[in-house]
């Protein structure tokens, strides 16, 4: 029923945490979550949810976050196979999140709305 047990000693005591369902999830799902969970990247996955194929500029523009800060963003969710870029003509990029993620990432951000 429960997941991971973790001991933790604190002042002498010790302090037992149980996480549910901490199996319940893929090595995949666990880490588009900690990318849902923070509100930078969520705000990054969810423009791509709804407008596919945006720029490193388009995405900054419409989020109102620095360039720079965005191409953290996406080389993160490059690096785990998230999103993908598409080449576009003078050496531009546009980036869409991967088909086998798409629903995973709707339903993610779906759930954090019903949850609000």
């Amino acid at each position: 029923r429960y997941g991971t047990v973790t001991g933790v000693q604190t002042c002498a005591l010790p302090i037992f945490r149980f996480f549910l369902n901490s199996n319940t999830f893929s090595k995949e799902e666990q880490v588009l979550l900690s990318f849902i969970r923070r509100e930078p990247t969520r705000k990054v996955l969810g423009l791509l949810l709804e407008k596919p194929s945006l720029t490193n500029v388009d995405l900054s523009r419409e989020l109102d976050i620095a360039e720079s800060t965005i191409s953290k963003y996406i080389k993160e969710l490059s690096s785990k196979d998230i999103i993908m870029k598409e080449p576009l003509p003078g050496g531009r990029f546009a980036y869409s999140i991967r088909k086998e993620y798409t629903e995973r990432v709707a339903m993610a951000l779906e759930s954090l709305k019903c949850a609000a």
